[in-house]
């Protein structure tokens, strides 16, 4: 699946930088409404619009932070088991329903290692800093043509960093990993196969392998570009080879017991391609294949995240024939008739919609548990 060319770089061609965080900066906080939230039992943020959601009947709606930010960023990596946000040019933790500082003056695509000692992140496109502390290094690399970098991940030991090369010098984008080590920045190539595109899911199979969800690049019959799912690998760092995952591996938003993951399928459109959404499945622990989401007829269900007492799932709701969405709870355990569905105050309107529930330590503790509908035995 590719070749290595290699180039190394010492650390007397680094450059180094001040990175320390200035105690005059006022914080990321939360409003009062969004903490009113939390005691009632958890809130669903939608990052988009900084908007704090009750999940359960007993709050009202409310803004998430006081200052609406240019950036809000919920990121996949997790710090210590904690979950990490990216607001404006700094990293947050979500500890016990208050927001954390651990990082300052993080660029695009922040990847911390799991203690949170050492954050990647690209900067203008073309420079991957390494920020430990207070000092930030940025890695001496060039190439020709037209290129970013993409997806910065960090191995647990925080020894090596991966790194997408995005070459759109051609027609169809070409795609390569960087892998650099941490302490000498020298980096070597490895060639992706014409058409692979990696996806930016990662996790960690180990301390020195990681899967990564891949895609193909290709054209449709109007000549544009379109990406599909092709399969899932798993990178090796000591071997720089790919080979392909375990079929049970699937990335996705996992549940409070750990026992179901959601796992969004393919793009579907309407004839017009004036809108569209992904269609989402549930896998079971260690099964391979997804349990399908009963739907309308005419409508694509995607399933956004686990009710804290993991009996529904906050799902958005696409009418095709309209092109309008709409938000419902999909129970889990209980009837799943579509046109029973709870309304769930999702706002409506196209685009990209993303969220997260979160929860105080203690509503998370007792969500972790497995649901009392999963030791029942199924109704007849």
């Amino acid at each position: 699946m590719g070749k290595f060319v290699h180039a190394g770089v010492g650390l007397g061609a680094l450059l180094a930088l001040s990175q320390g965080v200035a105690d005059a900066r006022p914080r990321a906080g939360l409003t009062d409404g969004a903490k009113a939230l939390l005691g009632t039992g958890g809130l669903f943020l939608v990052v988009e619009d900084n908007l704090a959601l009750p999940v359960n009947a007993k709050g009202k709606p409310s803004q998430f932070l006081l200052a609406a930010p240019k950036r809000l960023e919920l990121l996949e990596a997790r710090v210590n088991g904690d979950l990490a946000l990216a607001i404006e040019d700094e990293l947050y933790l979500w500890k016990d329903g208050a927001l954390e500082l651990f990082a300052s003056k993080i660029g695009a695509m922040p990847w911390p290692s799991p203690d949170g000692k050492l954050v990647a992140s690209i900067n203008d496109k073309k420079t991957l800093t390494l920020t430990a502390g207070a000092t930030a290094r940025n890695l001496p690399y060039r190439r020709q043509g037209r290129w970013e970098f993409e997806n910065p991940y960090i191995t647990p030991d925080a020894a090596k960093v991966l790194v997408d090369i995005k070459d759109y010098s051609q027609d169809l984008d070409v795609y390569a990993f960087l892998v650099v080590d941490v302490k000498t920045l020298e980096y070597e190539e490895v060639a992706l196969s014409k058409n692979f595109v990696p996806g930016p899911s990662r996790r960690a199979l180990g301390p020195r392998q990681v899967a990564i969800q891949m895609f193909s690049n290709s054209t449709d019959e109007n000549g544009l570009t379109k990406l599909d799912e092709t399969n899932t690998v798993v990178f090796d760092f000591a071997t720089h080879k790919m080979t392909t995952a375990p079929a049970e591996l699937r990335f996705g938003r996992v549940s409070p017991s750990g026992l179901l993951t959601i796992a969004q399928g393919e793009l579907k459109q309407n004839d017009e391609k004036t809108c569209g959404a992904r269609e989402s499945g549930l896998v079971e622990k260690d099964k391979p294949e997804p349990l399908p989401v009963k739907t309308i007829d005419g409508s694509i269900v995607t399933l956004l995240d686990f009710l804290p007492d993991e009996t529904g799932i906050i799902a958005s709701v696409l009418t095709i024939k309209t092109c309008k969405w709409r938000g419902a709870i999909v129970p889990l355990g209980g009837d799943d008739d579509p046109k029973k569905w709870a309304a769930f105050p999702l706002p409506a309107r196209e685009g990209k919609l993303t969220g997260r529930v979160l929860t105080t330590a203690a509503v998370a503790a007792s969500g972790a548990k497995v649901p009392a509908w999963m030791k029942k035995p199924a109704a007849k």
